[in-house]
């Protein structure tokens, strides 16, 4: 069974998209484990969506899927904890004794429902519901 337990949906406020705010969630990753360099890991930033409650530019929100693990769970929950209005879900990443693969371990807004599947769409579904926020499509999206 993989290290990367869990699949963290996180969305963070583009106010809050600060070059600090990247290397310290960078740091976090290679600081437990991911075997990267801090500057790759930063890239992980690269490839968020960006939403706004137009759905046109300027992005109002960005949004990211990726693997963590559960050496990194303090370090990221401090870090997000710091994030005003940031939204996280997190997923079981393979079958766990207490989940299967893919069902909703946690969430800072008490939507879904644990243990139950829960995707990336039903991620961003959730914050379009709450926050009115859609997905900025851009070409080659």
């Amino acid at each position: 069974m993989s290290d990367w337990k869990w699949r963290l949906y996180f969305f963070i406020r583009a106010i809050d998209a600060t070059a600090e705010n990247r290397q310290v969630f960078a740091e976090i990753f290679t600081n437990n484990g991911s075997l990267e360099t801090v500057e790759n890991e930063r890239k992980i930033a690269d490839s968020a969506i960006k939403l706004s409650t137009s759905g046109d530019l300027p992005a109002q929100v960005f949004g990211i899927n990726t693997l963590v693990k559960a050496d990194m769970r303090t370090a990221l929950q401090a870090f997000i904890d710091s994030l005003p209005q940031s939204r996280w879900y997190a997923t079981a990443n393979g079958d766990q004794p207490n989940y299967a693969d893919g069902c909703l371990i946690a969430a800072n807004d008490g939507s879904g429902v644990i243990g139950q599947a829960f995707t990336w769409e039903d991620a961003l579904a959730d914050l379009f519901t709450e926050r009115s926020l859609r997905v900025i499509e851009t070409e080659g999206t």
